[in-house]
């Protein structure tokens, strides 16, 4: 059974606007649960050096992800303590 690409646009479009509408509520939401930990209270995310510490000391973390703590290293250069 062959799709058309009008009905898989059709499909995927309606996924992205469903999900859209689903994320809506959260979208001015605050810093919760661990965010403090990981985000506001994490020095480690304020300057190039911590990001050095953050990919060769795996004992800096309490938990040692270095891709999600480097997304929040560059979210941080970005847009600093901005939860939105």
């Amino acid at each position: 059974m062959e799709m058309s690409w009008k009905k898989f646009g059709l499909q995927a479009g309606f996924i992205i606007l469903l999900s859209i509408i689903t994320y809506i509520p959260v979208m001015r939401a605050d810093f919760s649960i661990d965010d403090p930990l990981l985000i506001t209270r994490n020095m480690k995310l304020r300057d190039t050096e911590g990001l050095k510490i953050i990919w060769l000391n795996p004992r800096s973390e309490p938990m040692y992800c270095p891709i999600v703590t480097t997304v929040f290293w560059i979210e941080y250069q970005l847009w600093g303590l901005k939860p939105q």
